[in-house]
């Protein structure tokens, strides 16, 4: 007996993505400048809170949720946390790196009109398996922003 096969707009969706991953066709957008400025600054040991915090604020959306990430349930402290630089001291430069490329991604590779409701699912599979993934690279002592990456763009 055969199991018969669904056709959904998630399995029409994926195939036309592997479809031109096959076809060499699929031309994902570069990060954005202060995302990708924000992950060359966090790898600079040198690197100042203070301008990390001026670079975050050139990025509207990024500071918004990165002082919302700060703010919530899992890593919220005694009292609010109201600054930038707050929010970086608190949550930590590699925590800052995976929200700054999660943002960035989010808003460019993870939008598809008429697909809201499949990119919202694959859009939470990519994060679990980024997660996933960082926290296997860090068991086994490999790159663990690299398994981040990869885990966040498993699911295009």
């Amino acid at each position: 007996m055969s199991i018969p096969v669904v056709d959904t707009a998630y399995d029409r969706v994926r195939e036309a993505l592997i479809a031109r991953i096959e076809r060499n066709d699929l031309h994902l957008p570069f990060l954005p400048l202060v995302a990708g400025q924000i992950i060359s600054m966090v790898s600079d040991p040198r690197a100042e809170m203070a301008k990390l915090a001026s670079l975050i604020h050139q990025d509207q959306a990024l500071a918004a949720t990165v002082l919302r990430i700060a703010n919530c349930p899992v890593y919220m402290p005694r009292s609010p946390i109201v600054s930038l630089q707050q929010a970086i001291s608190w949550l930590g430069l590699n925590l800052l790196q995976d929200i700054a490329l999660t943002a960035s991604l989010r808003n460019g590779v993870f939008q598809a009109k008429g697909h809201e409701a499949e990119v919202k699912v694959l859009w939470r599979q990519s994060v679990a398996t980024a997660s996933y993934a960082k926290e296997i690279a860090r068991l086994r002592r490999q790159n663990v922003e690299m398994a981040y990456l990869c885990g966040l763009l498993a699911g295009v």
